[in-house]
Parts: C-alpha cells; sequence; structure tokens
C-alpha cells in the first residue's frame, strides 16, 4: 500500500464548540438553583416573620386580658416597651414581667437609652402595630410591611389590602 501522504490524526482533546456548550450549560444550571435558593430565602423569611407575628399577637391577647384594652402605642418601640413589662396601657413607665419572650425576635436597637429598642421583621423593618377601636370593640393591625419595604397605612380605621404598596405586606390580626 502506498502512503498518500495524509495521517490519521489523534484528537482526544475537546473542541472550543463543545467547551462552550458545557459553560453555558454550567451557567444555566447556576443561574436556575440560584434563582431557587434566592426564592427560598425569601419564603423563609416571609414564614419567620409570620411566626413573630403569631408571637407577637398572642402577647397582645395576653396584655389585653390584663389590662383590659391593647397597648396605646404609635411605634414599634413604644410597642416592645408595653409587651415587654415596661409601658401600661396609658405609656407610663413600669416594670411588670413581660408579656413576650424575646428569645428568637429580632430587635433594632435605636443606640440611645431615649428611643429603646424596636421589634424589627426579617427584612429589618418595624413592625407596624395600629391599635383602633371599631363598634365599640378594640382591634388592632399588626403587619410587616414585607420585602418592598412599602406601606399604605390604615386610613379612618381601614387598611386597604388591595393597595398596590400593601400586597407583599404580611399580616397578624385584620
Amino acid at each position: 500500500m502506498k502512503d498518500s501522504g495524509h495521517r490519521l490524526v489523534d484528537r482526544s482533546g475537546f473542541t472550543l464548540i463543545e467547551l462552550l456548550a458545557v459553560i453555558a450549560i454550567i451557567a444555566v444550571l447556576a443561574a436556575i438553583s440560584l434563582k431557587l435558593a434566592s426564592g427560598a430565602r425569601t419564603g423563609a423569611m416571609r414564614d419567620t416573620a409570620r411566626a413573630e407575628l403569631a408571637v407577637l399577637s398572642g402577647a397582645l391577647e395576653d396584655y389585653k386580658r390584663v389590662y383590659k384594652s391593647y397597648p396605646v402605642a404609635d411605634t414599634s418601640t413604644e410597642l416592645f416597651a408595653a409587651l415587654s413589662g415596661q409601658a401600661g396601657p396609658t405609656g407610663a413607665m413600669q416594670d411588670r414581667r413581660p408579656f413576650v419572650t424575646l428569645s428568637g425576635l429580632n430587635l433594632l436597637d435605636s443606640g440611645s437609652a431615649a428611643s429603646g429598642n424596636a421589634l424589627v421583621d426579617p427584612w429589618e423593618q418595624p413592625y407596624v402595630y395600629w391599635p383602633y377601636v371599631s363598634g365599640g370593640r378594640n382591634h388592632y393591625y399588626l403587619y410587616s410591611i414585607g420585602p418592598d419595604h412599602l406601606d399604605k397605612r390604615p386610613k379612618d380605621g381601614v387598611l386597604d389590602l388591595k393597595a398596590e404598596p400593601n400586597l407583599d405586606n404580611i399580616y397578624a390580626h385584620r
């Protein structure tokens, strides 16, 4: 047999196209897994907020059993003072057993003793507490403003749950 001058080349490596295809597949899989992880994290934060709101609602009911009304509080700091036994229904300072166990709850230290601590949600935003009277009965709104940090406050005792800023809020009591 005559050698035609062509040799068979042993090609055991990958071509550039094959490498780019593998890199593209890995990038797509990484993006999908990051999206899933982000969604799981947001879901876990929502669950944490629901659990914390349930604890705070129970503490508010205990407070009402003792004082016959919910605390008068305009801020999360004042709510913390009331539920931790530091303030009575009128806001006057006192020293009483706490209505809530603080372990597991997120607190934001305001940095000054005069301001106190605030109860905050997993997004580090203060929980919204708003007591009101309707039909001669005491009620309250207690909620987290959610991950978008937007809120449309109650007006005339009515919280518009369909308002755009409130759609991702997490509510304990309405």
